[in-house]
């Protein structure tokens, strides 16, 4: 894999524990932020605890941009399915239609990003609310990292800064953060991304999910930008066809004459 083509995994990652020189103090919210971030909690975690295996249709756009010019685009259209493992993590798996030169080779893209379904809120999880700091105004939370050790982790996204921006029932709609260049690329972040979120309903239930998707990444000699659009999303169902039985004979069995 070149840097042509590039899969970015997103959003919370939390080391193993080191020492650190000092145990940050707990943050002492208002009880309008408290009741926010326990309800945001319990939707982060249902969205990735129990979503069940869904497929969407994916646009995208990846280009490569340079002193405001755009030096290469690439458009890609087809399938994203979203399968949860026995483990219980979702995996993402793409099907594409892409552009071709000559007719048969494919065109690259810039930059591929990935992982924006079941980890766009993650940054309120009740398990990871401690590594943020967070802030509320109307329809808005913003929220940073927190420096120090915290939990018997350490926040591995240091200097990340978001928001996320609330409807009128309390959910989140858009949500994005910018991280260091520095600290995103040993992680395999991107520096900046921003999320919509929209309700959509599988097998009864309504899911925030990712609706569209802008991701930027330095590259090389210039800057790779992605933007995605999901629509039409749907439980993942797969079929099995059995034919007719028929005698398969013993394998010392002798030839016909």
């Amino acid at each position: 894999m070149t840097r042509r083509f590039m899969i970015l995994l997103s959003f919370i990652v939390l080391a193993p524990k080191t020492a650190f020189p000092q145990q940050p103090q707990p943050v002492a919210y208002s009880p309008e932020l408290q009741q926010d971030l326990q309800r945001l909690g319990s939707q982060a975690e249902q969205l990735i605890q129990s979503t069940p295996s869904f497929t969407c249709d994916e646009t995208a756009t990846s280009q490569a941009i340079r002193d405001q010019k755009i030096l290469r685009s690439v458009a890609l259209s087809g399938t994203v399915r979203t399968i949860r493992q026995p483990d219980g993590r979702m995996i993402e798996t793409y099907d594409y239609k892409r552009e071709h030169i000559l007719l048969f080779i494919p065109k690259f893209p810039p930059l591929f990003v990935s992982g924006g379904f079941d980890t766009a809120l993650s940054y309120f999880l009740p398990s990871a609310q401690a590594c943020y700091r967070y802030s509320l105004s109307p329809s808005r939370i913003d929220f940073e990292t927190r420096t120090g050790e915290v939990n018997g982790h350490i926040c591995r996204e240091q200097g990340l800064k978001g928001f996320a921006l609330l409807d009128a029932a309390g959910d989140i709609t858009h949500i994005e953060r910018t991280i260091p260049p520095d600290v995103a690329k040993p992680i395999k972040n991107v520096p900046f991304a921003a999320v919509d979120i929209t309700p959509v309903t599988l097998n009864g239930r309504v899911y925030q999910l990712s609706h569209h998707m802008v991701a930027t990444q330095p590259l090389d000699f210039s800057t790779g930008r992605f933007e995605a659009t999901y629509s039409n999303c749907h439980l993942f169902t797969s079929t099995v066809t059995i034919g007719p039985s028929r005698e398969i004979p013993p394998s010392n069995s002798a030839n016909p004459q």
